[in-house]
């Protein structure tokens, strides 16, 4: 699936799922990879985007806003090639509360699962990856689960997709949720940070991935009884006990 640097490569015969929360998730953190894989790649859209409007604008309301996303996500799954996209319709925001709702979606036929990582400090983004996570085990998948970075940095990715030659396509996708763009500088901000992925991996522009290695938690238990702050803290408690039976 990918080679000793990390490079990520795909089968032809491989059947890929990516899941957005929100329409526009796809394309900032898994644009490059869906213009690069469309034919073979399906998206999965959780939730209906009705509160992403800007406040200030008196012609917006929550309805409006639920049509347009929509449109737009069609109308970049089309541009994008994308042949099969799938939209649950959860309220944006409440899609912890719709579990029941997600799991309904069959995903024993992909290998790989893209989903926004276990960093992500998005209520809606974590419930993707954890219903995720859950789902495969609950449909006995045989996919692999890749995490991608959206809001939140990847701390110590392994797995990069080079899209040096997608990237202006990927911009391009990406500037047509112009109701986004009113919010936020969405083209900007994901170009920026396939730019810094680029430079890490000493390449033009990546989208960068995280899969746990072995042990990984472990590994982070390990990693948090080492640290000089714990270590103090369990010198002081033991230096409390010898003080109290002393």
């Amino acid at each position: 699936m990918w080679n000793k640097n990390g490079l990520l490569n795909l089968k032809e015969s491989d059947r890929i799922l990516v899941v957005a929360p929100h329409a526009d998730d796809e394309c900032i953190g898994c644009g490059g990879l869906l213009l690069k894989y469309a034919a073979q790649t399906d998206v999965l859209l959780l939730s209906d985007g009705r509160f992403g409007y800007d406040p200030s604008d008196p012609d917006a309301s929550p309805e409006k806003t639920r049509i347009l996303r929509q449109n737009e996500f069609k109308s970049v799954m089309s541009f994008l090639n994308v042949r099969k996209y799938t939209m649950l319709d959860i309220q944006n925001g409440d899609v912890y509360r719709h579990y029941s709702v997600v799991r309904k979606y069959d995903i024993r036929e992909y290998d790989f699962i893209f989903v926004p990582s276990r960093f992500e400090n998005n209520h809606d983004h974590l419930s993707a990856f954890y219903y995720l996570r859950k789902m495969i085990r609950a449909q006995h998948a045989k996919a692999q689960l890749i995490e991608y970075e959206v809001w939140v940095p990847i701390p110590d990715p392994q797995v990069i997709l080079d899209i040096e030659d997608v990237i202006e396509r990927k911009k391009q996708a990406l500037s047509m949720y112009e109701s986004q763009l009113k919010c936020y500088d969405y083209i900007n901000y994901a170009y920026g940070l396939n730019l810094y992925r680029g430079g890490r991996f000493k390449r033009h522009c990546v989208e960068a991935f995280f899969v746990p290695p072995k042990l990984y938690h472990l590994k982070i238990l390990v990693r948090h009884l080492t640290t000089y702050a714990f270590r103090k803290k369990v010198k002081k408690l033991f230096s409390d006990l010898k003080g109290k039976k002393s």
